[in-house]
């Protein structure tokens, strides 16, 4: 993720406009930061990823199949802003 940030934010920033780069810096920032948290709180204890997330959600499934939801659904903006840079 951080490489497609550093091509895509710079190019995609010229036309959407500093204050929207600076949002959207923030919130891709934000979830790398909490998803290394939650690898590094729990991670000591568990086997995998699997239950490392599992764990911090006091192995409730719905809640670690809504964090994987939207983890996947946050690479469809990616993908669409990866493509334009590409056919740019």
């Amino acid at each position: 993720m951080l490489g497609t940030s550093l091509l895509v934010v710079p190019i995609m920033g010229i036309k959407a406009g500093s204050l929207t780069t600076i949002w959207v810096s923030i919130l891709v920032g934000y979830c790398l930061y909490y998803t290394a948290y939650l690898i590094i709180a729990h991670l000591g204890r568990s086997k995998g990823m699997k239950s490392c997330i599992l764990a911090h959600f006091q192995n409730d499934y719905f809640y670690m199949s809504g964090y994987g939801s939207v983890i996947w659904i946050s690479f469809i903006p990616y993908l669409f802003l990866r493509f334009k840079v590409t056919c740019l």
